[in-house]
């Protein structure tokens, strides 16, 4: 529904908004160790990519490279990690 708006040209207020939507949906999934889990944590670093969004990326490169990790995917969760390390500024 955020998307629909955004199209119509109704942006949200928050324009975090959409990430803590993902974010939400991932971190249920996550814990049911759901398959979809891939699918909300590359829609979450998407959109992080194209808005160019520091810490939106940071949370995303960290979702995807739990996942990753969580299922065996060792040297890609760790490259996603790297990436969220990277961007990590503590101020």
């Amino acid at each position: 529904m955020i998307e629909q708006a955004e199209a119509l040209g109704e942006p949200p207020e928050d324009p975090l908004l959409l990430f803590s939507v993902l974010y939400g949906f991932w971190a249920a999934h996550f814990v049911a160790y759901d398959d979809v889990c891939i699918d909300l944590a590359a829609q979450f670093l998407g959109l992080a990519e194209k808005q160019r969004a520091p810490v939106p990326l940071m949370i995303g490169d960290r979702v995807m490279g739990a996942y990753l990790t969580g299922t065996g995917n060792l040297k890609q969760g760790q490259a996603h990690y790297d990436r969220a390390i990277a961007l990590y500024e503590p101020s």
